[in-house]
């Protein structure tokens, strides 16, 4: 009877434990990571990760993510095959695979393939069976077909293994016993040893017919064998005989494996996973449960027991199951249970005790149920498909039950449910039901407010009054919608959590508001769902925002409990407390025991036997004495004594289960630029080595323990910095764009307050060679050099400013020189004009000997200063590039001998012995004759500028095959040594007596150099040393060198002989014609005593207020010129003079002469501004013009002619072109007014036949909408573009192309002369005829007339009428 008992004791203990052990389990299969759901083996390695072998991958798992490995990814190099069959780890920690062809050897990089070599040391490729170490480090590896090959250490290749066992070829499984004997099941079944000395043994008593599947060895020695429906037999230790074990049974095993408690666990082939327990005898059925699959219909391949004892159960078509050993002190009834659960699958949604060790169970959907915590068994299922939300147990003995949709209601005794009506709808929620000690029964409702039903038989609602809402100081209940509620101890007080905050109804004063200071409602606004008053009159609040004790003996000011102060979650939804005193919280994430004494608070979850981490609103009870809790939740209820539980020792360890570096995973050996990470196993690694490339990376860490991972916490500190914590259920560490440095590491893992031991590495983050300390001293040293190098370089920056400052202050007196010639070249023309010109007259007219050669002096002398300063004009022409080379083929002997003759006379007179010499006849040079001729004549003036009389010069000519040279050679004073690089500078002079007549300008070289350079030559100069006794002992030599030939010219440098020479025919003409015309006006006047002009040229537009000589204006500011011109030219014209232009423009507008001569450069108004104004205005467009200037650069020229000038004549000027130029443009004037007038023709007296032309035709258009408009202030060009029938456009480009005018100028002018007109009249005030011709504004049409008519209107009108 006694052992009867004892064993009724040991199968509750089994069964109590499978119920507790089957809650907790996790599934792995390709929906969740696994690359296979056929799983053919589970191992876990020394380091304590797990490997899983399936047909279709290699996966590892380190509690959180799983790697696959497969033979077509590209960072796992050698796996040759994704079907793996067996794993096992050497001495070396290398994980070692058997594959359905070959053996790899797995090296935390890469994989390896073994050679398996037959007795020739062909290579085999055979299924691997098994893979198993033995004790000699040694590694056996049974193969289909080729026995067992063996792979001996520090090797790399199998070879068979020797002796009698050599004769096994098809080998299933193997086993090394503790005495080192090597136990075979063969794969037909048959069993057989091999001994010590090799000899092989295939029977043993009591296996006889027994066809073997696996074999194990436990701890004591025993060996179990297991086979194929026919049980499983054991050879005790010290036994030669196998005893078959009954109570197993004829079970399909697969395989077995035995635990660390020495429990056998059978794994079937379709029938799942059995228990025995060798000291029972007591045999667990599929103890293992999951939600997901049915392993109680499973085929097993493999089990092991991991270092924390959670079992792992590997399965073909359903992948791994690991079901979690963790410790725990919680009973567990739910779904999780499978068929032994007896509550339904529903959620739990209240409690309450109902007597002894029976308890109430309210679901959602399923009713009520009576449960018994002892037996585990259910005593009446009550209203069935019911939401039940709350539970109490009345003074009366009954049950009250309030549901979600069906009202309220008691059961008795009998278990009868009596319905109770409180006036409100059936489908209101009661959500909860308190009996105070008076033994009145008060009701939370959702929507009607609290309800009292006294034990009288009274009824009370309390009900939100309008408003109470939004007014806290209402005495009121803040509103209807009640979630649940508390009493005092007393009952004095009903505490109600609504849904917008905590209330308080204090009954002995029927006050919502004294309890909390004059407010009805605490927390408002915070989501509520439980509350409950402890044994101290505490009241405990559960809210989403965590949970609040109120002493309102103290004041109203709540301690709060959160996350922050170490609770699971924030939201609370049940609340009771044991019987010493701590408060145990559920939340919407795991359980919490709560010490209000000191705060301390440990956390359990599911892996610590939880029915779920989800708990319902207020479903929590306890028994009278408080000892046994009750909780329900989404996954069942659990009951625990709560002096019992306690958090169990936690001891792990942390591990870096993953580094990854841009994405990749560093294995063993990689390698960060020039730097190999680690090259050893990463979870053992004690130093990381990164390239600065490789500064982003995360760690991936792991305490290997699979059971709770979802409460580790991880924290890490770097450098010695505070501790920093990552979530719960988080693994990994990201760091990205690390500065260069040493990283050290100290990272622990935090489980339920146990920590780990602390783990430290270094990561050192590489600089690029750019960064590093050897470059660092390279910059400092560059730095120091860079300085040196700066001030020696600022030094010499200085000198060289220094330098450059006096270049530039030469440039700018050079410039200053430029400048001041070209001004007072502008200057010297004009009294050079009251010089030349008159002296020019003299010579021709005053024929006397003695003042000839004054004369001749004077114009000499003169024409000396004309060619200074056309030099002067010359150099700022090619400073500015505007000098422009017009090359042609010259013969330079012909063109050297020119110069030779024009010297001669000069050589004659200073008695200077001139030779020229010629190395050829003729030499055909590419120059610019006009320019090269100032070359010439520049150094052979300065040759006889400095040799004295009776001396030597010598020009000559030569030629090499790309050049000719020409040299003038003098005996004259010679160059100083130190200023020959010198004298081709602008403004250089030599040395000389301050007496000496020979001192020059300093520009004559400077002009040479220049354009000799401009002809692509270069020009030098030198002493005669080294000839003495020569003529030329003394004295200098030039030497001018010119390229021949024209490759090097540029095509627009290029001009035609023949065009040269036509060009100084025309010229030649021109002149000659000029002087016959000249000659030929001279004899007229001798002849007839008149001028040619004055009878003959009525340039007159008035000719009898002006007689017949035709009227010239003269615009000049200089007097002398200006009496000089009128002296010449008033024999012949009649003349007007004004100082300026501005003076001029008004009295021409009134009295418009035939001809204008006008100076440029003149105060006030300018002659090119005088003759825009007079070109622009139709009285005066057709006057021509001559603009007189000593401006004599060519774009002065063109901007005069471009303003509409006749003619520009440069001072000095001679005086008969001046006069022929006069009479060109007056015959001009005369002959165009004679063919517009028809005089010409006298086309008067023909009969005309009148034909419109198109552009007439158009003009009549215009000038009829004119004549029609011409008072309308608004006409406009639009206006007329429009009424003519064209575009505005093509109205402005015709009466541009008829007119000369724009269409604007044309109306304001048509307007102006009909104003004048009816002004002469004088008929009409000048206010009238402003209107009349459509002018709108006095000072606009005063203005406009007088710019047209030189004078204001109303003078206008007074000389009118004085005429």
């Amino acid at each position: 009877m006694k052992s009867m008992n004892q064993l009724i004791i040991t199968m509750m203990l089994c069964l109590f434990s499978i119920q507790a052990w089957a809650q907790n389990g996790k599934l792995f299969n390709t929906d969740n990571q696994l690359s296979s759901n056929l799983a053919t083996q589970v191992f876990q390695d020394k380091s304590g990760f797990i490997w899983i072998a399936t047909r279709n991958g290699l996966n590892t798992y380190d509690g959180y993510h799983i790697t696959v490995m497969k033979k077509e990814m590209s960072n796992f190099l050698g796996l040759n095959s994704n079907y793996i069959n067996s794993i096992a780890q050497d001495h070396k920690e290398h994980i070692l695979l058997g594959t359905n062809n070959s053996l790899l050897e797995f090296t935390g990089s890469e994989f390896r393939k073994i050679p398996l070599l037959d007795s020739k040391g062909g290579e085999l490729s055979t299924y691997v069976k098994q893979v198993y170490p033995l004790k000699n480090k040694d590694v056996a590896v049974a193969t289909s077909g080729y026995g067992i090959m063996l792979k001996k250490q520090d090797t790399q290749e199998c070879h068979a293994m020797k002796g009698k066992v050599e004769k096994l070829k098809y080998i299933h499984k193997l086993l090394e016993d503790k005495r080192g004997r090597l136990w075979i099941i063969a794969e037909d079944g048959r069993l057989h040893r091999k001994e010590t000395n090799g000899r092989v043994i295939s029977y043993f008593s009591g296996t006889e017919g027994v066809s073997a599947q696996d074999i194990q060895q436990d701890a004591l020695g025993n060996i179990y064998l297991a086979s194929k429906n026919q049980g499983v037999y054991l050879l005790r230790a010290g036994s030669n005989v196998f005893t078959r074990i009954s109570n197993i049974g004829n079970l399909p095993i697969d395989n077995i494996y035995i635990s660390r408690n020495n429990k056998l666990y059978i794994g079937s082939d379709g029938l799942g996973i059995y228990v025995y327990d060798p000291q029972t005898g007591f045999l667990q059925d599929n103890p293992l449960f999951c939600r997901l699959v049915n392993l109680a219909k499973s085929k097993v391949t493999s089990i092991i027991e991991d270092n924390q004892g959670n079992i792992w159960v590997s399965m073909l078509q359903k992948g791994v199951f690991m079901q979690s050993n963790t410790q725990n002190d919680f009973n567990y009834m739910g779904f999780r249970l499978g068929s032994r659960n007896v509550i339904g699958e529903n959620c739990v949604t209240s409690l309450c005790i109902n007597q002894g060790n029976q308890v109430w169970v309210g679901t959602d959907k399923d009713g009520l149920y009576l449960f018994d915590i002892a037996s585990r068994t259910v005593k009446g299922h009550f209203l069935n498909q019911t939401t039940v939300l709350t539970l109490c147990k009345d003074q009366q003995g009954r049950t009250w039950v309030g549901t979600y949709t069906d009202g309220l209601g008691y059961l008795d005794a009998a278990g009868s449910f009596h319905p109770v009506d409180l006036g409100i709808s059936k489908s209101v929620g009661i959500f909860d039901i308190k009996q105070d000690p008076h033994g009145n029964i008060w009701i939370a409702t959702m929507g009607e407010g609290l309800f009292c039903l006294g034990k009288d038989g009274s009824r009370k609602n309390y009900k939100a009054k309008y408003g109470s809402d939004n007014n806290i100081k209402a005495n009121s209940i803040p509103n209807d919608y009640l979630i649940k509620m508390a009493l005092s101890k007393d009952g004095s007080h009903v505490y109600v959590a609504t849904s917008v905050g905590l209330a308080c109804l204090d009954r002995k004063r029927n006050s919502w508001t004294s309890t909390f200071r004059g407010i009805n409602c605490l927390n408002k606004n915070s989501f509520s769902h439980s509350v409950f008053v402890d044994s101290k009159d505490h009241v405990w609040y559960g809210t989403e925002d965590g949970a609040f004790c109120f002493d309102f003996r103290k004041g109203i000011e709540p301690k709060h409990y959160s996350t922050a102060q170490g609770l699971t979650d924030n939201g609370v939804a049940s609340i009771t407390e044991d019987n010493k005193g701590k408060i145990w919280l559920g939340t919407n994430s795991g359980l919490n025991m709560l010490n209000p004494k000191d705060g301390s608070i440990i956390r359990f979850y599911t892996e610590s036997g939880l029915q779920s981490n989800e708990f319902s609103d207020a479903s929590a009870c306890t028994t009278q004495d408080k000892k046994v809790i009750l909780m329900g939740g989404s996954g069942g209820i659990n009951w625990f004594q709560a002096d019992r539980v306690k958090q169990h020792p936690w001891q792990a360890k942390v591990v870096i289960s993953g580094f990854v570096v841009n994405n990749k995973m560093v294995t063993r050996g990689m390698q960060s630029g020039s730097y190999t990470v680690t090259d050893g196993l990463v979870t053992v690694a004690r130093e990381f080595h990164l390239s600065h490339d490789d500064n982003t990376f995360s760690l991936q860490l792991s305490t290997l323990t699979y059971n709770n991972v979802e409460q580790i916490r991880y924290a890490y500190s770097i450098n010695g910095d505070a501790w920093r914590t990552i979530p719960a259920g988080q693994n990994e560490l990201a760091f990205s764009h690390m500065a260069p440095g040493r990283y050290k590491y100290r990272i622990k893992a935090i489980c339920n307050g146990y920590e780990t031991p602390v783990k430290e590495f270094t990561i050192i983050i590489h600089p690029a060679w750019y960064a590093s300390l050897w470059a660092k001293l390279f910059y400092l040293l560059l730095f120091i050099a860079a300085i040196m190098l700066y001030l020696r370089h600022r030094k010499r920056q200085m000198e060289d400013k220094l330098i450059l400052q006096q270049h530039i202050h030469a440039e700018e007196m050079g410039e200053a020189k430029i400048k001041f010639f070209m001004n007072i070249s502008h200057e010297i023309r004009t009294p050079l004009t009251l010089i030349i010109t008159p002296l020019l007259s003299l010579i021709k007219e005053d024929k006397e000997p003695h003042r000839q050669g004054i004369y001749e002096i004077i114009r000499k002398n003169s024409e000396r200063i004309l060619h200074l300063i056309n030099q002067m004009m010359d150099l700022r022409k090619i400073d500015k590039g505007q000098m422009v080379m017009r090359m042609c083929q010259t013969d330079m002997v012909a063109f050297l001998n020119e110069e030779y003759e024009l010297f001669k006379q000069q050589a004659l007179a200073k008695n200077i012995d001139f030779d020229y010499q010629h190395d050829s006849d003729e030499l055909p040079v590419w120059i610019d004759r006009n320019n090269f001729d100032k070359v010439i004549i520049n150094i052979l003036s300065n040759a006889f500028k400095f040799t004295p009389t009776a001396g030597h010069i010598l020009i000559s000519l030569s030629h090499t095959e790309h050049h000719a040279c020409i040299s003038v050679k003098d005996s004259g004073i010679g160059i100083p040594k130190d200023k020959l690089g010198t004298i081709f500078q602008r403004f250089y002079q030599t040395p000389a007596d301050p007496t000496d007549r020979n001192i020059g300008t300093g520009i004559g070289l400077d002009l040479t150099r220049s354009l000799v350079e401009l002809h692509y030559g270069s020009i030098t100069a030198r002493n005669n040393e080294g000839e003495k006794g020569s003529k030329f002992e003394h004295g200098s030599e030039f030497i001018i060198r010119i390229p021949l030939g024209k490759d090097h010219l540029k095509p627009e440098e290029i001009i035609d002989a023949e065009e040269v020479k036509e060009k100084q025919n025309l010229e030649l003409a021109e002149v000659e014609q000029l002087e016959q015309e000249v000659k030929e006006a001279e004899n007229t006047e001798n002849a007839t005593g008149i001028s040619d002009m004055p009878g003959k040229t009525p340039a007159s537009t008035s000719g009898s207020a002006r007689g017949n000589k035709a009227e010239i204006v003269i615009v000049e500011d200089e007097e002398d010129i200006q009496d000089y011109l009128k002296a010449q030219l008033a024999s012949d014209f009649k003349i007007r003079t004004y100082p300026n232009g501005k003076v001029a423009l008004n009295e021409i507008l009134k009295n418009k002469p035939d001809l204008i001569i006008s100076d440029v450069m003149m105060p006030e108004m300018d002659g090119t501004t005088l003759c825009t104004k007079l070109k622009a205005n139709i009285n005066t467009n057709d006057v021509p013009i001559i603009l007189l200037t000593a401006k004599s650069r060519e774009e002065d020229q063109l901007e005069g002619l471009q303003t509409g000038a006749d003619a520009y004549i440069l001072k000095p000027f001679n005086m008969d072109i001046l006069r022929r130029t006069i009479i060109n443009l007056l015959t001009m004037r005369r002959t165009l007014k004679n063919k517009f007038t028809g005089n010409e023709r006298q086309e008067e007296k023909v009969e005309q036949k009148e034909i419109q032309t198109p552009d007439d035709a158009l003009m009549q258009r215009v000038m009829e909408v004119i004549n029609e408009n011409i008072g309308d202030s608004d006409l406009s060009v639009d206006m007329i573009a429009q009424k003519v029938g064209i575009s505005r456009v093509h109205l402005h480009r015709k009466m541009k192309e008829l007119t000369n005018q724009t269409p604007h100028s044309f109306i304001r002018n048509i307007r102006l002369q009909q104003a004048a007109k009816l002004l002469k009249e004088g008929k009409q005030s000048i206010t009238d005829v402003m209107y009349i011709c459509g002018f709108s504004n006095s000072a606009s049409f005063s203005t406009m007339f007088k710019n047209l008519y030189g004078c204001s209107p109303r003078e206008y009108m007074q000389n009118a009428m004085t005429e």
